[in-house]
């Protein structure tokens, strides 16, 4: 079965020129039947195409704040999306908090110093990666889908003190490779789906969980390093591989 997606793109496109004084980027808003991507810009440099932002500098944080809600049954079902690009700048700290319905956000976090990352989207996907040998630290990794599906490469390369994962209905995929350090407070929530988890060799992944009925979920032990997440969910089918 072959679902086609349209795509709409918007004429509009900014490049911004970072300020000096500008310290921090806080990127918050509601984009609802949207394509979202978000990558690295070289530094002193923020782009932003598909939808106008509105801007302000508080003491020295730079806020962009989007909102596009589009309610065509189309757009909610995920079969028509508008383009949105953002380019966030290396070398200057960003917190990120989005939320929309019928959509898809993929964040490629390379080369941008994220303090927090908060995504949620009603029905949709997202999808969130780091390459390897990228680790950098921050505050709060949380995702959020209520139906549709989570995907995250490199999770220990995030350096989350904070790792809150929820999905309501659909599809978990978590790759746990990376370079894991310090001990996160790591929280997974799935009510029903499938639960995919690729766990490293040097990882010691052990689980606090409750639930009705969750096939396949398993601690894994041997390794010097431990990661220990707390689960929570009603009926899931786990698959937990060991990889490299």
């Amino acid at each position: 079965m072959c679902i086609l997606i349209l795509l709409t793109l918007s004429t509009f496109s900014m490049n911004f020129h970072i300020p000096d004084d500008v310290k921090s980027i806080e990127i918050i808003g509601h984009l609802s039947g949207v394509y979202l991507t978000i990558k690295s810009a070289p530094k002193g440099i923020l782009k932003v195409v598909g939808i106008e932002p509105t801007q302000s500098i508080e003491r020295g944080n730079l806020i962009l704040s989007f909102h596009l809600e589009r309610k065509n049954p189309l757009n909610l079902l995920g079969i028509e999306r508008q383009g949105v690009d953002i380019r966030l700048p290396s070398g200057i700290p960003a917190t990120v908090k989005l939320e929309g319905n019928g959509s898809l956000f993929i964040f490629d976090a390379d080369q941008i110093e994220l303090k927090k990352l908060d995504l949620s989207v009603g029905s949709g996907s997202i999808v969130v990666t780091r390459s390897q040998d990228s680790y950098k630290e921050m505050e709060l990794l949380r995702l959020s889908v209520s139906l549709g599906k989570i995907s995250v490469i490199r999770l220990g390369d995030f350096g989350a003190k904070v790792i809150e994962i929820s999905c309501g209905a659909g599809k978990i995929d978590l790759d746990l490779t990376g370079s894991w350090k310090g001990k996160p407070d790591f929280s997974l929530f799935s009510t029903f789906g499938e639960v995919k988890i690729q766990k490293p060799k040097n990882i010691s992944l052990h689980f606090r969980k409750s639930g009705i009925f969750n096939p396949g979920l398993r601690s894994l032990n041997g390794a010097k390093r431990d990661l220990f997440i707390n689960f929570m969910g009603s009926i899931n089918r786990f698959s937990i591989k060991e990889v490299r």
